[in-house]
This record gives C-alpha cells, sequence and structure tokens, in this order.
C-alpha cells in the first residue's frame, strides 16, 4: 500500500515539474517576443505631415492624403487591432504582407470606436490588397490641416479627457474652429515601455488658422 502512494506521489510531482517546466518555456518566449516588438517598433515608418506653426503646446500640421485601412467595433470590443492586424499579415485577397506603420488612429464615432492603420505610401499609386471581411475597408483620406498637442506613457480615459480639454481650451482661445471628432494616434507597440509618443488630434479649418502664425512665402 505504501509503495502505491509513494508511486502516486512520484507521478504528482512528475506532472508537476513538467508543467513548470512548459509554462517557463512558455514565459521565456513570451519575453523575447514582447521585447522584439518593442524594438521593432522603433523601426515603423511614420505617416509623412509637414509642421505648418507651433501654437501653444501643440503643432499645427498639413497632413497630404493617405490611403488607409480602417474597421469598427461596438465601445469596449478589443478585436479592432486583431482584425487590422490580420489584414495585413496576408489576411487579404492577394495574401500580401504589409509594413506596418503608424500612427495608429482611434476615435469615437456615436457608440462605436473606429480604428486605421496607414497603409504605406506606395498605395497611393498602386491598388492595396482588398480585405477578405466585410467589415474591414480601404479609403483614402483626404488632405488637411491638423492640430495635436503630444504626451507619453500609455493611453487611457483620464488622459484623453485632459488633452483634449487642452486642445479644446487652445482651439478656443484662438478661435479655430475644429472639424469632425477627436482623434487618438499612438506610435508605439504596448510593449515599448520608454519614450512613447501619443497624440490627441483634431481636423481644423484652415481659413480659421491665425495669419499671423502662418509662415509668409518669399
Amino acid at each position: 500500500m505504501q509503495q502505491k502512494y509513494k508511486n502516486a506521489f512520484q507521478e504528482v510531482l512528475k506532472r508537476v515539474y513538467l508543467t513548470f517546466m512548459y509554462f517557463k518555456r512558455k514565459m521565456r518566449l513570451l519575453i523575447l517576443l514582447f521585447f522584439s516588438m518593442g524594438v521593432s517598433a522603433q523601426g515603423y515608418k511614420t505617416q509623412p505631415y509637414k509642421v505648418v506653426a507651433a501654437l501653444d503646446q501643440a503643432e499645427i500640421r498639413y497632413y497630404p492624403e493617405a490611403v488607409m485601412v480602417k474597421t469598427t467595433a461596438t465601445v469596449g470590443n478589443k478585436r479592432n487591432f486583431s482584425k487590422l492586424f490580420s489584414y495585413i499579415t496576408k489576411v487579404n485577397d492577394s495574401k500580401t504582407e504589409i509594413a506596418m506603420t503608424t500612427p495608429v488612429y482611434r476615435e469615437r464615432i456615436n457608440k462605436e470606436e473606429q480604428m486605421a492603420f496607414v497603409l504605406p505610401k506606395k498605395y497611393l499609386k498602386q491598388a492595396p490588397p482588398q480585405p477578405l471581411r466585410s467589415d474591414v475597408k480601404i479609403f483614402t483620406s483626404a488632405a488637411g490641416y491638423f492640430i495635436a498637442p503630444q504626451f507619453g506613457g500609455y493611453v487611457n480615459a483620464a488622459k484623453t479627457v485632459n488633452y483634449q480639454k487642452k486642445l479644446d481650451a487652445i482651439l478656443e482661445q484662438h478661435q479655430i474652429e475644429k472639424k469632425g471628432t477627436l482623434k487618438i494616434l499612438t506610435y508605439n507597440s504596448p510593449f515599448s515601455f520608454f519614450n512613447r509618443r501619443n497624440e490627441v488630434l483634431y481636423e481644423i479649418a484652415f481659413e480659421s488658422i491665425p495669419k499671423e502664425i502662418l509662415p509668409t512665402s518669399n
């Protein structure tokens, strides 16, 4: 009887040890993956724009048109990123891998949250691969003028509200007309812990920008 219990106990110990080693290997792989993602995020190409003027703690920028891919989901649904990431990692009609770029755009539209990736510049001249999902759409953003303050760390609701209030105050003080809803821009992988870059951004009417802050043409 004692030998039976001894064998059973040894079997339990063996299973515990094998389980521990399995999760140890998995954690090591996850740490390496997270680290590589954080480092590689710094090499992403960024959507081009031109800084037109600095205003208080924000930049007024001109963005040329860009080809983008977007999707929407109800607020709180966390699948937007995975749907877009699947699209650029060959889940498209030509099974083409598309380079990740920054920033990632997010905005609240009624009771839904929209997320968009900027596609590489070459797709302004050639047709991008088409999504396989009906809720993932390709579109071309219109060129326009925007205003954005920058902040670090991780984006959360409190920070978003804080910087939206600051941006609204700048617009009101200088009587600049905003167009559309607030956009939240993130530039880093979730696994990049340092030197993070985020922005809140409004499109603005060019004619409402104070002329004294615009560069004079020679």
